[in-house]
């Protein structure tokens, strides 16, 4: 601007400097500082109406010490400026009316100080510019209203779209979890099982399947109830959930039978688990009416290395599932591996049943 004043009106270099280099960032400094800070609603109000004044001013004075004409061509080129605050600075309508009027009131105000206008042409300019600065709030009334509805649009698709994906992933854990017992479905578990055993970013392991069901657990619902059956469930569930380590899974495979998964662990590993999980349901003492004595588990336990096939997967879970049979045949409240377990495993595993069958 102040090259722009020098080519204008020459003599006016030093004041225009004085005043655009020296009081007008000093204000706008001000206004700055103002909106940095926490502030009530009118404090942000008010500084639309004092910008608009203090370019006002700066052009009235300006114009003043320039020569004839010079007032109001300052006046107008300032009040042109002025209006583009009352389009960008983001305050009330009310104070957006009021910012228009201290235009309007400025302009009249310099505008009668110069000898050369006619007090008639400054009321008529006043009035043709009021009416575009009437246009501009309206302008800007508009532009509120449409940016108030995009912003609650954006809210309301925000909030929809968190609704929906809280709404996905609670559909997601019920339709993987067990309502009863709280442990994840067989649905889960074959889909963990399979990422698990086929993930190519998983280096081979040792894959441990631990196959059991509730035994008598028939007997237990015909003589107590199917309630109380489901009281023994979800008790046996609280007692898997403390054993189990944190590389494991188990899920309700079906009716009284679970399943788990242990990841890296070797047969040594496999069995100290089961025996441990054993010796706890054992522990609850369940009464089963229909036997007269406490509910007890059966366990087969398989151990492969992950290939990446999912016939191996399934022919290890099949393993599982013959040892669980077995140990069923041979007694019930047993573990039987499938495999032949070796005599430092024998030793090493003093929490294990007598009754162990091979």
């Amino acid at each position: 601007m102040i090259p722009l004043d020098w080519v204008h009106v020459p003599a006016l270099l030093y004041p225009s400097s004085l005043l655009r280099l020296c009081c007008l960032p000093i204000g706008y400094a001000a206004l700055a500082w103002v909106w940095s800070r926490p502030r009530a609603d009118w404090v942000e109000g008010a500084t639309l109406p004092l910008a608009v004044i203090m370019m006002m001013t700066g052009g009235g004075i300006l114009g003043l010490l320039g020569e004839e004409q010079t007032l109001y061509r300052y006046l107008t080129a300032t009040l042109l400026a002025g209006s583009t605050a009352l389009l960008l600075f983001p305050v009330t309508l009310a104070w957006t009316i009021g910012g228009a009027g201290a235009s309007i009131a400025c302009f009249v105000g310099f505008g009668l100080f110069d000898p050369a206008s006619p007090v008639k042409d400054t009321l008529v300019f006043a009035l043709f510019f009021a009416l575009i600065l009437g246009a501009v709030v309206r302008a800007r009334r508009t532009k509120m209203i449409l940016q108030q509805h995009a912003f609650l649009l954006n809210l309301r698709g925000a909030l929809q779209e968190r609704a929906l994906a809280g709404a996905n992933a609670r559909l997601a854990l019920l339709a993987n979890t067990d309502a009863l017992t709280g442990l994840p479905n067989r649905r889960a578990f074959e889909d963990e099982a399979a990422r698990l055993w086929s993930d190519p970013s998983n280096p081979p392991q040792s894959f441990g399947i631990v196959l059991f069901d509730i035994d008598h657990f028939k007997r237990l619902n015909d003589t107590a109830g199917h309630a109380e059956g489901d009281r023994c469930l979800a008790a046996i569930a609280r007692a898997i959930r403390e054993v189990l380590p944190s590389t494991g899974m188990c899920a309700r495979y079906g009716g009284e039978e679970f399943i788990a998964i242990l990841r890296n662990a070797g047969p040594r590993d496999v069995l100290r688990f089961a025996e441990h999980l054993r010796a706890t349901i054992e522990a609850l003492a369940w009464p089963n009416p229909g036997i007269k004595a406490p509910v007890t588990v059966s366990l087969g336990l398989a151990v492969g290395e992950t290939d990446r096939r999912s016939e191996t997967l399934a022919a290890l879970i099949d393993l599982a599932d013959a040892a669980l049979y077995r140990s069923k045949a041979e007694g019930r409240n047993r573990i039987v591996p499938s495999w032949e377990p070796t005599l430092g495993e024998a030793i090493d595993r003093p929490l294990l049943p007598a009754q162990l069958c091979a």
